[in-house]
């Protein structure tokens, strides 16, 4: 595998959601279909393509330089570390102390030690284990290059520079404020003169090699370390409830329809509506809006308006964010099955839509069933795989980044046991027109 696997050089330009206007369709049923195809821009090849290969070419290239660069340089800082560290003499446990330093730190990934100058003054060196230890028992050892790494693969950006400096600062301000929170209040005099004595002696490879865990923003810890008081438990646990719903609320997973605001669905209805009126005037039914989804900076909306008379099917309306139709496809409703099945294609993605039936129809008994239609897993001949909750008066609309086949269409109830699949309906390719 190449770097250059990253980026689509042949990636096509301007893919709005409006974008997708036939050309030369045919027949168009529906007189609105003219109006809306003709007041849409026709897609004009871009004539920079080549100079946007050529910059993202370029940009890669020095994408590519900076990462080696920097993988390079933490890697020969670590060996230089490593073989400056072949004298440390071992005092007690994993404490060793060495004349090559001058500022104490971890180091080693899978057994890391403690590491400490010789000839320290015996009255700061218990603060300084202290800190050091929560280090390892918090395995921040594994965290920083961790987070090192993520800043090489995003050195370009100088938010991702500021990120990893203000965690290493926080990192040791949150070590320091937990030794003070086991030896007491009582040592913020003891602990801020180690932290001074560190900072005199404080310099060398160790200051600049972020793979290293020496002391760092001394300055900062000591106003922290002396303006530290021990948390009351009533903070505490207000603090925990807080976390706990923020937890709850941000990683809440919306439907596609939820993101959609009232004031849109309201607008939305009255777009279909209106469209309905112009291309089917003698259609006195009701208009129905089983589904709506965004859709890039549009949305995709599943309705139908049946006036009694004929067969009942729906349409998706592909609607851009002015709430404009920018075209739509047919699609079919279930009759004996207990749902349908369509699918378009657009941008490089595959729309299923279709909906469902309470009843399903068992040709080998001749039986009609009840059916509860909870989850929608659709299998595509590459091997992707989708799966959604749906809600069965609601229909479905799932988007797929896939262009492939559609190898098996399985419903669900919510004990998982399976309703029904593509061995008792047929899922139809429609056309956008």
């Amino acid at each position: 595998m190449s770097f250059f696997n990253l980026v689509d050089l042949n990636a096509k330009q301007g893919r709005g959601v409006s974008e997708f206007i036939p050309q030369n369709t045919g027949a168009v049923q529906f007189g609105i279909d003219s109006a809306v195809n003709a007041s849409s821009p026709t897609a004009v090849p871009s004539a920079t393509l080549n100079v946007m290969q050529l910059c993202i070419t370029v940009f890669s290239l020095v994408w590519i330089f900076g990462v080696v660069v920097l993988l390079f340089y933490s890697i020969f800082s670590c060996l230089k570390i490593k073989e400056r560290l072949q004298t440390a003499t071992i005092v007690r446990d994993n404490v060793f102390e060495t004349d090559a330093v001058d500022t104490a730190f971890v180091f080693g990934f899978i057994r890391p030690r403690i590491y400490v100058p010789a000839n320290i003054e015996n009255a700061i060196l218990p603060y300084i284990l202290e800190h050091e230890r929560v280090h390892i028992l918090r395995r921040d050892y594994l965290i920083k290059p961790i987070a090192f790494l993520a800043l090489i693969l995003h050195w370009f950006n100088p938010l991702i520079w500021i990120c990893f400096t203000l965690m290493s600062r926080d990192m040791d301000m949150s070590c320091d404020e937990s030794v003070l929170y086991r030896l007491g209040e009582d040592a913020k005099g003891g602990y801020s003169n180690s932290l001074l004595a560190l900072l005199i002696k404080r310099k060398g490879i160790l200051t600049a090699n972020s793979l290293a865990f020496g002391e760092s923003h001394v300055k900062t810890r000591i106003k922290n370390v002396l303006k530290f008081k021990k948390p009351a438990l009533w903070v505490i646990m207000v603090s925990i409830v807080a976390v706990l719903a923020a937890v709850i609320v941000f990683t809440a997973n919306p439907s596609g329809e939820g993101t959609v605001s009232a004031r849109a669905k309201r607008k939305l209805a009255d777009v279909i509506d209106q469209y309905y009126q112009v291309a089917d005037p003698i259609n006195k039914g009701t208009l129905k809006i089983y589904n709506i989804k965004k859709y890039g900076s549009g949305y995709l909306v599943l309705a139908e308006k049946y006036s009694g008379d004929g067969d009942i099917h729906t349409f998706l309306f592909l609607i851009n964010r002015d709430f404009s139709i920018v075209t739509k496809a047919f699609g079919n409703m279930p009759i004996s099955p207990c749902f349908s099945a369509n699918v378009v294609k657009h941008q490089g993605k595959s729309i299923v839509y279709g909906n469902f039936d309470k009843k399903r129809w068992d040709p080998n008994t001749d039986l009609v069933n009840d059916v509860q239609i909870d989850f929608i897993k659709i299998i595509f001949e590459d091997g992707t795989v989708v799966e959604e909750e749906v809600s069965m008066d609601k229909g479905y609309i799932v988007v797929a980044d896939t262009v492939a086949g559609i190898k098996n269409i399985e419903v669900y109830n919510k004990q998982r046991e399976l309703q029904s699949d593509l061995s008792e309906t047929i899922c139809h390719d429609q056309i956008w027109y």
